[in-house]
């Protein structure tokens, strides 16, 4: 809850995400200024939706403020640019698109939030039809960040590989957030061979520097896979032990050596196996998936951007937001029962669009109204609540009512690039108001 108690009058929201959301929308609504980009939709008193066009009320200057606290809360320190939304149609982000729409469904939030989700307009034909094991589901619901690395061999040194860049895949590990990593697979994208009557036996190593000689280096096995030759689709490789180890020291991330050979040992390079290089198609090149559990509680994260959001109103002095929540509710409003209103938070307004994949924006909603004896059942008050307002009616100058507020809260996942081109999904919890009540 926010500090202090609120008169039922105020607007109460618990310090949540979607809070920090409509604390951003009740800023920049009380100010006056100039220009015109549509963010937030909000109810009006007879109940109809409409856009609070935020730049013709706030300037560049706040509407940056709010951008970049939102940013914070996402765990960004700054918007990914260049865009690139234009690698929409790459193997990392289709793959992750895919995952996207499976928890979309998982969570019964396809007829909540229809526009969330990437149609399969947008999904390729070797992701539409990608499916998910028991394990894989596992996976999904006990972690809350999934990120695809796509790899980046000119971002490594070299080795002196002969054909290195067909047998060496590297992952770019800067923006990994603070986590505890769960599982990452290696993902490469077989064809059908020329020669398809053979079975191909693929190892996966993590490659490590030698200690006595800085210009060798050694292998350690990750994983083993054996295929026929005429199987076309993903192979998974477990390289979590290599992740790992990364993400422990960056400095000893050297990439992943792939080794193809026949039955009878030969050694072949790895597209004469079938697998698609960096010179194959975008849908089908070679990328990493990880899973993780976030370490940083949302409520830590929260109170380290409890700083004052500056506002700069007309011929007025400086303030902060705090004016804001005393700031007198129009009377209108206060003989309205305690309930749970309209507010659709736009990524693409505030400028995200570039670099969140889905969702377009979310039903934050928000909750506003009185909690005035006596306390209907819909109202969802608490016993608490009750006696609070009980205690209100002898003594209203001393005790104030009990407040309106969220009850329950449910988590959105965001799908997003990183500045590093790779693919991040990530679930935030307490993002919707589910219902509302008095407290």
């Amino acid at each position: 809850m926010l500090s202090g108690r609120l008169p039922a009058t105020k607007l109460s929201v618990t310090l949540t995400l979607a809070a920090i959301f409509l604390h951003c929308m009740t800023l920049m609504t009380k100010v006056d200024c100039s220009s015109s980009t549509d963010v937030f939709m909000i109810d009006t008193v007879n109940q109809q939706s409409y856009p609070i066009e935020t730049n013709e009320l706030a300037t560049d200057e706040q509407t940056e403020q709010v951008e970049d606290k939102i940013l914070q809360l996402l765990g960004l320190p700054d918007t990914p640019r260049p865009s690139y939304k234009h690698l929409k149609n790459d193997s990392a982000p289709q793959f992750m698109m895919r995952l996207y729409q499976e928890i979309q469904k998982q969570e019964g939030l396809e007829e909540i939030m229809p526009t969330a989700a990437p149609s399969q307009e947008d999904i390729g034909p070797e992701y539409r039809n990608l499916s998910y094991n028991i394990n894989e589901h596992e996976k999904i619901e006990n972690v809350d960040i999934v990120i695809s690395f796509v790899n980046q061999p000119g971002k490594s040194t070299t080795f002196g590989i002969e054909n290195e860049h067909d047998r060496r895949y590297y992952f770019e590990l800067e923006d990994v957030p603070d986590s505890e990593l769960r599982d990452a697979e290696l993902r490469v994208y077989k064809a059908k061979p020329h020669h398809h009557h053979h079975k191909y036996f693929f190892t996966a190593f993590r490659i490590d520097e030698s200690s006595d000689n800085l210009d060798t280096f050694g292998l350690t096995v990750l994983d083993t896979l054996t295929v026929n030759g005429s199987y076309e689709g993903w192979l998974v490789f477990n390289v979590s032990v290599a992740l790992d180890t990364w993400l422990h020291s960056n400095a000893t991330n050297l990439g992943i050596f792939l080794e193809a050979r026949l039955l009878s040992g030969d050694t072949l390079l790895p597209h004469q196996a079938g697998i698609v290089n960096r010179h194959g198609e975008h849908h089908k090149q070679c990328f990493m998936v990880a899973f993780f559990k976030s370490l940083v509680p949302l409520s830590k994260k929260i109170a380290e951007i409890q700083t004052p959001l500056v506002v700069k109103r007309k011929k007025r002095s400086t303030s902060t937001v705090d004016d804001y929540w005393n700031a007198p509710i129009d009377n209108k409003y206060t003989r309205k029962m305690c309930q749970r209103k309209h507010l659709y938070v736009q990524f693409k307004r505030l400028r995200f669009d570039s670099w969140i994949i889905a969702p377009d924006g979310y039903p934050a909603f928000y909750c506003e109204g009185e909690c005035s004896f006596p306390l209907s059942s819909h109202m969802n008050a608490t016993n608490h609540a009750i006696v609070q307002t009980l205690v209100s009616l002898i003594q209203p100058k001393r005790f104030p009512k009990a407040c309106c507020a969220p009850k329950k809260l449910s988590a959105i996942t965001v799908l997003y690039f990183d500045k590093t081109q790779n693919v991040v999904m990530k679930r935030y919890k307490n993002m919707v108001v589910q219902s509302c009540g008095c407290h």
